[in-house]
């Protein structure tokens, strides 16, 4: 009897342990996996730890100086582009030269709960405060084209080296006028970093050339308009002057009809910095001497890779320096993309 019951028990095990191998094993709990559309230029290094947000699920808030500005236009259009290829809801607005309505874009986001915010600020102080709003809202922030005062509380800062930029341009016209002559300077809009630096660099030039000085110097406010009446105004005035050095290409092309206008065109170089197209064109059949380019599709790209991995809780750098390029006479075949050739 004992016998029996002991074959029953051992029975019994064996089918269990059967039963058992022929259960399926338990899920492995996995990351959601990565989207195929992830930024690829991003150098960001995911964040230990939690949930990676879906690229459709993130909401990106970009707020530009002024949409007037052909550059600036640029890097939204770039952006929009970009941001429909990776899937971002990307929201875009235009502060028409006036901090006020960075403010007004960057309350208006975070009173909709975006996940990051780009910010190419109008101007450096004016700026800050909005800036600070999205800190203490806890949005990541990332500064792109120009500089706000602190730009140490910026989560980040793509963008390029302004006075490198400046002196760029004013030692092409060292080199073209070996280093002597009277010196025109269109400045950008007064109080934007870029104009602040872009000068900086201007006078770094012209303080190895002591034959080299400034006659005239004005805002054209970054408009190619402005800046034809500025130079229409500095002719009929009888001031000489050799060359300009225009803080864009906006400036620069209005400065340059200026001097067509007034037959001058082939007597007073003419230098500016962006790369638009319109500019290259010039450069291109001989008219502005210089341009410097601004990379629009580096800068654009990369100011949205950053605010993605930002969202993400990812570590992202303090600072992507993008760099700026001297397009003239000796390199133009090079850049002639920028214009559909």
């Amino acid at each position: 009897m004992k016998r029996r019951i002991l074959v029953i028990c051992i029975v019994l095990i064996v089918s269990l342990v059967a039963f058992s191998a022929c259960q399926p094993a338990p899920a492995e709990s996995s990351a959601p996996a990565e989207s195929s559309a992830a930024p690829a230029s991003s150098a960001a290094e995911p964040a230990e730890g939690g949930e990676e947000l879906a690229l459709s699920d993130i909401t990106i808030g970009a707020t530009y100086q002024d949409l007037q500005n052909e550059y600036i236009k640029q890097l939204e259009v770039i952006a929009i582009a970009y941001a429909e290829e990776l899937g971002v809801n990307l929201i875009t607005l235009d502060a028409e030269g006036d901090p006020a309505k960075h403010m007004a874009h960057i309350e208006n986001f975070i009173a909709q709960g975006v996940n990051a915010i780009i910010m190419d600020p109008i101007d450096a102080q004016g700026c800050q405060p909005a800036a600070q709003k999205a800190v203490d809202a806890g949005i990541p922030i990332v500064g792109l084209c120009a500089q706000i005062a602190d730009q140490s509380i910026l989560t980040s800062f793509v963008g390029s080296n302004d006075v490198y930029a400046g002196e760029l341009e004013m030692q092409k016209i060292a080199d073209y006028l070996g280093g002597k002559g009277k010196i025109a300077i269109i400045e950008g809009k007064l109080g934007i970093s870029a104009q602040i630096q872009r000068l900086e660099g201007n006078m770094n030039v012209l303080a190895k050339y002591p034959d080299m000085e400034i006659v005239l110097q004005q805002t054209g406010n970054w408009s190619r308009e402005e800046s034809l009446s500025l130079v229409e105004n500095w002719i009929n005035s009888g001031t000489e002057f050799d060359a300009i050095v225009a803080h864009n290409d906006e400036e620069a092309l209005g400065a340059y009809k200026a001097l067509e206008a007034a037959g001058l065109q082939d007597k007073i170089p003419v230098v500016g910095v962006d790369a638009i197209p319109d500019a290259i064109k010039s450069v291109k059949e001989g008219g502005l001497l210089a341009t410097v380019l601004q990379d629009s599709t580096t800068q654009a790209r990369k100011s949205l890779d950053v605010a993605i991995a930002a969202a993400r809780g990812q570590t992202v750098d303090k600072e992507y320096p993008v760099p700026f390029v001297l397009v003239d006479e000796t390199n133009i075949q090079d850049f002639l993309y920028i214009i559909g050739e």
